[in-house]
């Protein structure tokens, strides 16, 4: 423990346009399955993981594939009762769901602080 308390001035804060636009609970989901020590606040806004959960998350993912790809199917039946939208054939639309997603966590992992051990997501 130490003796004084100090105030760090380094931690930035930079937003990029953003991922998985309107797959909020969705991608909540698959983090809340694959990276058990993922930590959400109240609502689900802000997750918060350390650099080497994320990345054991990124190969549980791309090992849990058709799994992976069932919450996915979950969550756009769900949404295709609510909207009611024709999406084609739905295995070859939740297929290119999981790579454009997979995509998306390799992404976020290349852009976060090299200088922080945590990846802090937010949702808005």
């Amino acid at each position: 423990m130490g003796y004084r308390l100090h105030v760090c001035r380094t931690y930035k804060v930079e937003y990029e346009t953003g991922y998985f636009n309107h797959f909020y609970e969705c991608i909540n989901e698959i983090l809340s399955e694959y990276c058990e020590e993922a930590n959400f606040n109240e609502d689900g806004s802000i997750i918060e993981i350390s650099k080497e959960d994320f990345k054991d998350f990124l190969n549980k993912i791309t090992d849990n594939k058709d799994a992976v790809i069932s919450i996915i199917k979950n969550f756009v039946k769900k949404q295709l009762a609510i909207y009611r939208e024709n999406i084609g054939d739905i295995d070859e639309y939740c297929n290119n769901e999981y790579d454009y997603i997979l995509q998306g966590f390799k992404e976020i992992y290349e852009q976060v602080d090299k200088d922080n051990d945590y990846i802090r997501l937010e949702w808005f």
